[in-house]
């Protein structure tokens, strides 16, 4: 009795730190956000996509310590970002992205969430590493 109930105890332990090592698969931790120019140059643009597509600039543009693992312009008109860490937050995450940078931009471009699942692939963005089960 004790040792099926020791046994019990080690298994359920093992599956609960399993769960918690579990990591995301690239479309939970993919979200997508519209650019809507206004009165910007090819210059300007090119330098509004360079700084918000760095991997460093969710940490500095929002509430969030987190890294994203890039940036994908498609269409002249969305960025797909990649997470590397932190995907169960993602919706709150690129709104708070998105917030801070259409301030920061409100001459040159609007932003806005797309919501929605996004499967990784030519048409939206690539990205492989550990961060990632798939």
């Amino acid at each position: 009795m004790k040792k099926s109930k020791l046994l019990s105890v080690v298994l359920l332990l093992l599956s609960v730190s399993s769960c918690s090592d579990a990591k995301p698969t690239k479309s939970e931790c993919i979200f997508k956000i519209e650019v809507l120019w206004k009165d910007a140059s090819t210059s300007e643009k090119n330098s509004i996509l360079e700084e918000v597509m760095h991997p460093m600039s969710i940490r500095s543009h929002s509430s969030f310590q987190v890294v994203h693992a890039g940036g994908s312009y498609v269409e002249n008109r969305y960025i797909f970002y990649q997470l590397t860490d932190l995907c169960s937050n993602k919706l709150e995450i690129s709104e708070s992205f998105t917030e801070v940078i259409s301030i920061k931009y409100k001459d040159k471009a609007e932003f806005k969430v797309v919501r929605g699942v996004y499967e990784p692939g030519i048409n939206t963005i690539i990205r492989n590493g550990k961060f990632w089960s798939d």
